[in-house]
């Protein structure tokens, strides 16, 4: 684990920690929040052994998603190129005798940057177990998705304040190759409610699960929480920042929807 210290932004310094995977997050917990099974989505101890072995469950969801929207990728990712024989025929081209004025559409070549992804995992107290499984098989989606037209790193981010202290804590996730069963533990509500809200609230000195103060407080400040966020993990105008959970997050009611318009903002953003 890696440490550094940002400055006053105006909403009190921030404490960023890097690990080096989710499993050394969980080894690492100071002492788990157990809001009951019901809320967390398991027990504490399965959510503990999940985030040091990864799980599977939400995979198959995921893949449903994916079988969905991997029209529009192929959409996205092809190119039309002059052939002597395609689909139509460029008329100009034809007249002037161009040997290859018909064009064919091919897959385009990979040859771009990136695209990373900083997701905050953040969620409301009052949000169920069952609406953040739906945002963690939204996330999961998104990163095969991605990953099928261009590379992609992924990072989640677990956040809280209090105390007049901010704090980050940045997980990376194993994207290349993808390691479904760990990004899966990561995005599962127990990853939040036990062990990152264990960390949060030992450090924000809080004596319940930390209300998120870190630069967005309603869902109007999601323009500021990204500008903020930005300068804070001192991002790239490319690097693609998911902020909290909101009540009308698409990611928490309609994964294909919010997979589907990810791709439509995000995928040309390393062109």
């Amino acid at each position: 684990m890696r440490e550094e210290n940002r400055p006053d932004y105006g909403y009190g310094p921030t404490r960023i920690r890097h690990y080096e995977s989710p499993a050394e997050y969980a080894a690492c917990c100071p002492s788990p929040y157990d809001g009951g099974p019901s809320w967390n989505g398991e027990g504490v101890q399965a959510a503990l052994k999940h985030a040091r072995s990864g799980r599977l469950d939400m995979v198959e969801r995921a893949e449903r998603v994916l079988e969905q929207i991997n029209k529009q990728i192929d959409a996205l990712r092809g190119e039309w190129i002059p052939s002597r024989a395609g689909a139509y025929v460029v008329v100009p081209e034809f007249l002037t005798g161009f040997p290859e004025s018909m064009r064919r559409r091919v897959e385009a070549p990979n040859e771009r940057a990136p695209i990373r992804f900083y997701v905050d995992v953040w969620a409301a107290c009052f949000f169920s177990a069952d609406a953040l499984i739906n945002r963690g098989v939204s996330f999961l989606a998104l990163a095969m998705a991605l990953l099928q037209d261009r590379p992609v790193e992924m990072y989640a981010m677990v956040t809280g304040s209090g105390s007049g202290r901010n704090a980050v804590d940045m997980i990376p996730l194993p994207t290349s190759p993808l390691d479904l069963a760990v990004v899966c533990s990561v995005f599962f509500p127990s990853f939040l409610r036990c062990i990152g809200f264990g960390y949060m609230q030992k450090y924000t000195e809080n004596s319940c699960p930390p209300l998120w103060r870190l630069y967005a407080e309603t869902p109007a400040d999601r323009d500021t929480y990204v500008k903020r966020m930005r300068a804070l993990l001192c991002a790239n105008d490319t690097d693609v920042i998911v902020g909290p959970t909101w009540r009308d997050d698409l990611s928490n009611r309609d994964p294909i929807a919010f997979v589907n318009k990810a791709i439509q903002d995000h995928l040309t953003l390393a062109e």
